[in-house]
């Protein structure tokens, strides 16, 4: 549905999305923890220290454990 919108609309439900993410009127309700734990993995990401997987690779991975468990 978003790619009938004009590169324009498109590019402004882009920025409203982003925004969206910078929301932190629900932070209260989070368990601290989690915070801590996001930022540890948002750390590990920019350090280069773990290894990414694309959407494809990660299908593979749970099309595969399907299978082994008969699924």
């Amino acid at each position: 549905m978003a790619m009938t919108l004009s590169p324009v609309e498109r590019e402004e439900l882009a920025e409203t999305l982003l925004d969206s993410l910078d929301d932190t009127s629900g932070d209260d309700l989070i368990d601290p923890a989690w915070h801590e734990e996001i930022g540890r993995r948002v750390d590990e990401i920019r350090a280069g220290t773990v290894t990414m997987l694309t959407r494809d690779q990660v299908d593979a991975m749970l099309a595969a454990d399907r299978v082994a468990r008969g699924m």
